[in-house]
């Protein structure tokens, strides 16, 4: 009988053990893609059919601040809209991976969001982005505020998922826009890593942007 309970108590303990290193295994396997699926549930979304494009090199130039550097900025009193479960980048790639919307690549909700011509639309912030990050805090940011725009060169911010329509992978960025850029058919994505390098994208890839706004439906 002893050695029966003992060897039940081994199983037992085996077991716990076991299902204990799946659930590690599990929280360390969870990917971005993941957090990113579980962030999008319930939230308004727009997708684009884009291609990858060569850009200009300006946003190599602009300096972002990160995540961190947001909090820090909001307890010294600056302006911030940062709330604890604002997602942004604590780390930052410098650049961007420029999306050009395909021709008949707009959907169709894009056309109810007010002025503008094409992407410029999300400039009247009725698709709410995540976060906004004032003009003066991006580095060499060379759009800027008018009386008739003060808020122009404030960069919003919208996490997005990218597919590779070539293969079917899919990844997570953040779409960017500066309000009042002359940009009307670009989308420019950010991360904390080379997406063309990361992802194997080339010039003209066809790509799938799923932008979600931090409003609920």
């Amino acid at each position: 009988m002893a050695l029966l309970k003992d060897l039940i108590k081994k199983i037992t303990g085996g077991d716990k053990a076991a299902a204990s290193a799946q659930d590690t295994a599990t929280a360390e396997e969870q990917s971005p893609q993941a957090r990113l699926e579980a962030l999008r549930e319930g939230r308004d979304e727009l997708v684009f059919m884009a291609h990858v494009t060569d850009g200009m090199g300006m946003y190599s130039e602009l300096t972002f601040p990160t995540r961190r550097e947001l909090f820090n900025m909001q307890a010294a009193g600056t302006p911030v809209a940062v709330k604890p479960d604002t997602q942004w980048l604590d780390t930052i790639q410098p650049g961007s991976l420029n999306a050009t919307i395909a021709r008949d690549g707009y959907p169709a909700a894009l056309e109810a969001l007010g002025q503008g011509y094409q992407v410029q639309k999300l400039d009247n912030g009725t698709f709410e982005p995540e976060l906004v990050i004032p003009q003066n805090k991006i580095g060499r940011n060379m759009i800027k505020p008018s009386a008739h725009m003060p808020e122009k060169g404030a960069a919003q911010i919208w996490p997005c998922e990218v597919e590779n329509l070539k293969t079917h992978e899919k990844f997570n960025a953040y779409a960017v826009r500066r309000i009042g850029s002359a940009y009307h058919d670009v989308i420019e994505l950010m991360s904390d890593k080379k997406l063309r390098d990361a992802h194997k994208l080339e010039t003209g890839t066809p790509i799938k942007l799923t932008l979600l706004s931090s409003k609920r439906k």
